[in-house]
Formats: structure tokens, sequence, C-alpha cells
């Protein structure tokens, strides 16, 4: 009895590897044929945010907010890929942090503190959004695209022509951190499946244009202090990331 079942367990084992190895050839060749086929992508990752500008001793400055030097980031990214080597990517990214602002008004405390209860810890949702051209490097399961684009970034908030009074204590404050930048990444992908990849991302994130911010403080009949800041460097930022790919187009020739 042992041995007939052991033969059946013998030819059934026999008769599912040749189904197997079949299975296996059918799977790389569909790998092998969607390299540098039309195709869509969606990506979403998590990772760290890392702050790479020049702080300033400057009042005007602190306009801007004081954020930590490394925050966590949430990234949504398309890729469409219509050429054999080239394709256009659109990308958004959510840095999330408690920033420190010096000069605060109550929108601003009142915006805060709704975010706040959504997210324990978390004052601000700092946008940042870029769109540019991709190139294609492709292997059955590894691909690796490297991409440029430009975009645009916030650092801190906003004030246009505030004015702030306490008592005999005069605020007047102009800020703009909203900065045109150039990126650069590279996304690297492992398939999973046709459809699914693992995927690591790192990109750099340089401002082209310059942020800037005014103070004017009067206390009594003390003299009117002016602060006056500029910043080619607010912006600038390295983003790492892992997340999961989804590709979307044919999957075959």
């Amino acid at each position: 009895m042992k041995k007939g079942l052991l033969f059946f367990f013998l030819m059934c084992a026999g008769a599912c590897l040749p189904a197997l190895a079949q299975q296996d050839d059918a799977r790389a060749l569909q790998y092998h044929e969607m390299r540098y086929q039309p195709q869509l992508h969606f990506s979403v990752g998590v990772g760290a945010n890392t702050d790479m500008s020049e702080p300033s001793p400057n009042p005007a400055s602190l306009l801007f907010g004081v954020r930590p030097e490394t925050v966590p980031a949430f990234d949504l990214r398309m890729m469409h890929l219509f050429a054999p080597r080239f394709g256009w990517y659109a990308d958004v990214r959510f840095k999330l942090f408690k920033s420190r602002n010096v000069y605060e008004t109550l929108g601003s405390q009142l915006g805060e503190a709704l975010l706040n209860k959504l997210l324990p810890g978390i004052d601000h949702l700092h946008l940042a959004y870029s769109i540019g051209g991709v190139f294609r490097i492709e292997g059955d399961r590894w691909q690796c695209y490297p991409r440029l684009g430009i975009g645009q970034s916030y650092y801190g908030t906003s004030r246009k022509a505030e004015s702030i009074k306490e008592g005999e204590k005069e605020l007047l404050l102009n800020c703009d951190g909203a900065a045109i930048c150039l990126n650069f990444g590279v996304s690297t992908q492992y398939r999973l499946t046709p459809r699914m990849a693992l995927l690591f991302d790192i990109f750099w994130q340089q401002p082209l244009s310059t942020a800037k911010s005014y103070l004017y403080e009067k206390e009594g009949e003390a003299e009117a202090q002016e602060y006056v800041y500029r910043s080619s460097t607010i912006g600038r930022e390295l983003n790492v990331s892992l997340g999961v790919n989804f590709c979307f187009g044919p999957a075959r020739r």
C-alpha cells in the first residue's frame, strides 16, 4: 500500500513538473516582451524628505517657519511610457511636519489646529509637484527610469502684506515661500508580477527662483526695524522613498 502511494505521488509530481516549467517559460517570455512597450505606470511611495537649504539668522527668514531637517513624505507619480526609450511623468508630494512659526496669525493657528486633529503632531501639508521627461532602461524583471522635470515646491506659510497689531506693537509681514524647482530623480523597479513592482526612488530638488520675505516691526515710539530676506536655497531637498508601482498596458506584443 505504501509503495503504491509513493509510486502514485511520484507519477503526479512527474506530470506537474513539465507544466510548471512551461508556466515559468511563458511568464519569462511575457516579461521579456513587455520591455519598451507602451505602458502607463502609477506609483505610491513613502519615505524621508531632507531639507538642504542654508539657515539664516535674519529674523525675516523665520516667516517661512522652521522645519525639522528630515521629515516623512508621501509621493504619488504617474508615468506614460509612449516610446521605446522615452516617456513623461507627473508627480505630487506631501511633506508632513510640524513647523515652528515665530510670527503666527489667527487664521494659520486655526488651520494648524484642524490639521493637527486629523493628523496628530502635524500642522502643515507642504505640497510639491513636477512634470518632465523619462528615459527608459528596462530588463525582464528590473527597470530603471532616470527623469528630469520642473515644478513648484512650497516651503512654508505665504503671507501677502499681512498686518498684525498687538497693543503698541505693529508687524507688517510679507512672505512668499513658493519656489520654481528643477528635479532630477531615478526610479528603480523590480517586477513581482506583470502588473506590480517594488519601487525605490531617489531625487534631488534644486530651486530656480528666489524665496523672499519682508518684516516691518515697530513698538511704541521706538524706531521701526525693517528686515528683508532673500534665499536661493529654500526648496533645496533630497527625497528617498520606497513604494509599489502598478503597470497598465499591453503585457505582450
